[in-house]
């Protein structure tokens, strides 16, 4: 991913981000969660690598995942789960037997974050 691509996270308060809880059969693959923002369509970037990407930026202390907030309006998570990019995704992991159970939650920058794009990453 192109840190120059951060800096659109400088123009969002926050991004949701539906989280797939997988069962055991699949969370070697993938891990135990599986992450997905609406971000991911505004990139040219490779979809099966978001959840790394988004885990990656919160390990550094990038980014934060609010996973017991989320946004109430009605229908904004549509967007998400309806997205056709997603569709491959879904398909493997019903097909591996999980069920298709996600989490609603936001991902936000970090103080560090912000100081981090305005720091180090150069304009597009």
């Amino acid at each position: 991913m192109k840190l120059s691509y951060l800096k659109i996270l400088l123009q969002r308060k926050y991004i949701l981000v539906l989280t797939y809880i997988l069962n055991t059969q699949m969370a070697h693959f993938f891990g135990k969660y599986y992450s997905f923002t609406s971000f991911q369509r505004n990139m040219s970037i490779r979809i099966d690598l978001v959840p790394s990407y988004i885990d990656n930026l919160c390990r550094l202390g990038i980014l934060e995942k609010l996973l017991d907030s989320w946004v109430a309006t009605p229908n904004i998570y549509d967007q998400l789960t309806e997205d056709s990019l997603l569709d491959d995704i879904k398909k493997e992991i019903i097909q591996s037997g999980n069920t298709l159970k996600y989490n609603k939650g936001l991902i936000q920058l970090t103080m560090f974050g912000r100081q981090f794009i305005d720091n180090v990453v150069k304009e597009i």
